[in-house]
């Protein structure tokens, strides 16, 4: 059979895949289940083109446009390759939703004709055609094939790595010598998770090398694996400390030290999920196919091409055992894995006496579920949109608009209602915060010098907004309304915004000049709204305050304690020392009540000099019927430098200082600081770091 012939089956399958993988991969939503990872990774391309590879230290950064060089956010959980390669995407083909998800799809399909290869090498066209079928018919692969992270780099390093050193064992030579190290680099540059399944391989190397008087193969393995440990150890040491302890925090959150192997498998929603990607049949051939391979080793059948995927596999008992709490969050690192659980599949049906009944038997039900699984994932946007709310595309339409009407560094203020996933992160690429209440706009709107306000319309009233279009312009949208600071007196925009085929609701226009009770509204949050807003150049400046006593605050904790929320509604001064002098100010601290019975504390900080240093800072929040609480709350000044954890789902890494600025470093929003002074939130179930304005 000539080479051309040979490869049209294949090469066939591979144009159904890429077919497949690019259905939704241009979308204004970056359509996609967890479309957030595109949007992360392709903020950080959008730094990497936009600032250049010296100024972010070759790595990720989450800040937006504007944003201060000594104020850069990074994203450490894992090396930066991924994003680098997405950067040279948006470098080279411009920055749209199918740049950022070209890479991926190049590896998945690189991946998936090297196993063919791979296999064709070593067993035959017939064994080949097998794995191609059960990989086209798992959903993981078309489910995340397109998805913009690790996944789909490393499976394609895994796969070059047995295909160069099995030709490097059949005598390939330099070539092939190359090809591994290259393939190697690859991995150990990507991920940390490449590391499990090298370390097995590299064991498999060994004893095959010893077996055969040579160990080249093994050798440029583990320099090549070294020398990749120490680049991206080395990168992620130069990197600021607050991102090496948010790494760590991580880290320790999805291993066995926090989650058990047994609790995770146990719960009733993960082995569903994993019948559900894999497919119920491939899953429960995969599964077997470590026995099969022990089988033919038994017969002395076994093959270079089953020590190989017995390694991988080893990689994966490793990744569920080590990194528990992935099975169960984080389930797309089965991805890693597919290739090499397809090879697997492939070796259980070809071992069978009636290998053509098997393969029926297995792969066309396969098959039938992977595209009921794909219809069912890649519905239209307009369709998901409304069923699936992550995708948030009425709220990425608002975001885009926003982004059109301001410049690089301008603020944007949100109700504290609006929790931004990463896709409104990256349509927005604007320095944003959250806002509550009259104070909260009358320091961020006003003294802050905020562009926009983004208000849900479920929270907003159509009093509020009537009397705020008498002096800004307003823009409606399906479910937002966006307030232009710099644009009106008397300005009413409400576009016409193309959602699930039918254009802009016309009841909030009409509630807006007819019937202002019509939307939903909080008479309290109006009044707060209105006031703000609607006398934005009158306020006067906030008057000097004199510090108050501890005694002063020990009493206002006391009575806060006793239940009284309103006990530090008001702002009480005081100073936060370390050593012996005073680095900040406390501004204003205030209690509220929090989830289940307990209270919250909320602290407004200003730092003080510019020599001023930052430490790791912590505050009470519990149940105020605890005795122990009672005894915290007078000590609360004391226990301001405590490292500990936060009530909630975030843990407090310390602060960071600015020219001006006490900054929170939390461990999933970064730098939260704006502006020179800047409040410290306890964190509410929500998972939200909500911030008020000063007092």
């Amino acid at each position: 059979m000539t080479p051309g012939r040979r490869w049209l089956l294949p090469g066939s399958l591979a144009v159904v895949l890429a077919v497949l993988l690019s259905a939704g991969v241009q979308g204004m939503a970056l359509f996609g289940h967890d479309g957030w990872s595109a949007a992360r990774r392709g903020v950080a391309a959008r730094n990497f083109v936009r600032r250049g590879l010296v100024a972010t230290r070759f790595a990720p950064v989450e800040s937006p446009a504007g944003t201060p060089p000594g104020e850069l956010v990074y994203y450490p959980n894992h090396p930066a390759l991924t994003s680098l390669l997405v950067a040279l995407a948006v470098w080279l083909l411009g920055q749209s939703e199918w740049v950022l998800r070209t890479p991926p799809i190049l590896f998945t399909l690189a991946a998936f004709l090297l196993s063919y290869d791979l296999a064709r090498r070593h067993r035959g066209s017939s064994f080949a055609v097998t794995a191609a079928l059960a990989t086209l018919a798992m959903p993981i692969v078309t489910y995340y094939g397109s998805f913009v992270n690790h996944e789909p780099i490393v499976a394609f390093a895994t796969i070059a790595m047995i295909s160069a050193y099995g030709a490097l064992r059949t005598g390939g030579g330099r070539g092939a010598l190359a090809a591994l190290v290259a393939a190697v680099a690859l991995g150990g540059l990507d991920d940390w998770s490449f590391y499990l399944a090298l370390g097995p391989f590299a064991l498999v190397a060994f004893v095959d090398g010893r077996r055969r008087g040579d160990l080249a193969g093994f050798v440029a393995i583990a320099l090549t694996a070294c020398a990749t440990l120490a680049i991206v150890a080395a990168h992620a040491l130069s990197l600021p400390g607050e991102s090496l302890e948010l790494f760590r925090e991580r880290l320790e959150g999805r291993s066995t030290l926090n989650v058990g192997f047994f609790e995770v498998i146990s719960d009733p929603a993960v082995p569903p999920r994993f019948l559900m990607l894999l497919g119920p049949i491939l899953a429960v051939a995969a599964l077997a196919a470590p026995v099969v391979t022990l089988l033919r080793s038994r017969a002395g059948r076994a093959d270079y091409l089953d020590a190989a995927v017995c390694a991988v596999w080893s990689g994966a008992l490793a990744y569920s055992v080590l990194l528990s709490e992935g099975l169960r969050n984080h389930d797309y690192w089965i991805f890693l894995f597919a290739p090499c659980a397809s090879l697997g599949v492939a070796t259980l049906i070809e071992e069978a006496r009636r290998p053509a009944v098997l393969r029926a038997i297995v792969l066309v039900p396969s098959l039938v579920w992977g595209l009921c699984a794909l219809w069912d994932y890649r519905r239209l946007p307009t369709e998901l949109a409304e069923e699936w709310p992550d995708f948030r595309f009425a709220e990425n339409q608002v975001m885009r608009h926003v982004h059109r009407r301001t410049r690089p560094g301008e603020l944007v203020l949100f109700e504290e209602a609006l929790y931004l996933q990463h896709q409104s992160r990256y349509y927005l690429d604007r320095p944003w915060v959250w806002f509550r209440g009259q104070l909260g706009l009358r320091e961020w709107a006003i003294d802050e010098g905020a562009s926009m306000i983004v208000i849900p319309a479920e929270t907003a009233d159509g009093e509020s907004l009537a009397d705020l279009g008498r002096h800004h312009r307003l823009t409606a949208f399906e479910d937002h309304w966006v307030i232009d600071l710099g644009r009106g007196p008397g300005a009413v925009d409400a576009r016409r915004v193309v959602f699930r085929g039918a254009s802009l609701a016309w009841r909030y226009l009409r509630s807006l000049a007819y019937s202002p009770y019509r939307v939903a509204f909080d008479p309290a949050r109006s009044a707060d709204l209105t006031a703000a807003l609607g006398a934005r150049h009158a306020w006067p400046s906030r008057p000097a305050r004199a510090p108050a006593s501890r005694d002063d605050m020990d009493a206002r904790l006391a009575r806060a304690n006793a239940g009284d929320a309103s006990a530090l509604s008001r702002a009480l001064p005081i100073e936060v020392r370390a050593g012996h002098g005073a680095i900040a100010d406390v501004l204003g601290a205030r209690v509220d009540p929090g989830p289940n019975g307990g209270v919250e504390v909320w602290l407004v900080v200003r730092a003080r000099g510019p020599g001023s240093a930052a430490r790791p800072i912590v505050w009470a929040s519990g149940q105020p019927d605890a005795a122990s609480d009672r005894e915290l709350w007078p000590r609360v000044p004391e226990a301001w430098w405590q490292a500990g954890r936060v009530y909630g789902y975030h843990r407090v890494l310390g602060l960071g200082r600015g020219p001006h600025t006490l900054f929170l470093r939390a461990d999933e929003d970064g730098a939260l600081g704006l502006g020179r002074d800047v409040l410290l939130a306890t964190v509410r179930e929500s998972e939200r770091l909500p911030l008020l304005g000063r007092y």
